[in-house]
C-alpha cells in the first residue's frame, strides 16, 4: 500500500493507482478510508465502472475479481 501511495504522491491522477490503493484498503478492513479513495477515483474518472476497470485489467480472473470486489465495497459502480 505504501508503495501505491507514493506512486500517487507522483501521479496523483494514476487510475491504476488509485484502483490498486481502493482496493488494498477495502481487503485491509479500511473501508472509510477506501470510500474516500474511490470518491476521488470516481471524481478523476467520471463514468468509471467496476466492468471498465475489468476490461482494462491486465490481472489473472482471481485477482480481477478481489480488485473488483474491493472496488465494489468502496462503492463503484458496476
Amino acid at each position: 500500500m505504501a508503495l501505491t501511495q507514493r506512486g500517487l504522491s507522483q501521479q496523483p491522477g494514476a487510475w491504476w493507482g488509485l484502483r490498486l490503493l481502493v482496493t488494498a484498503l477495502v481487503h485491509a478492513g479500511r473501508k472509510d478510508e477506501a470510500r474516500l479513495a474511490c470518491r476521488r477515483l470516481m471524481e478523476t474518472y467520471p463514468g468509471l465502472t467496476i466492468a471498465r476497470v475489468g476490461d482494462a485489467s491486465p490481472f489473472d480472473v482471481g485477482t480481477s475479481e478481489r480488485i473488483a470486489f474491493g472496488l465494489r465495497e468502496a462503492g463503484l459502480p458496476e
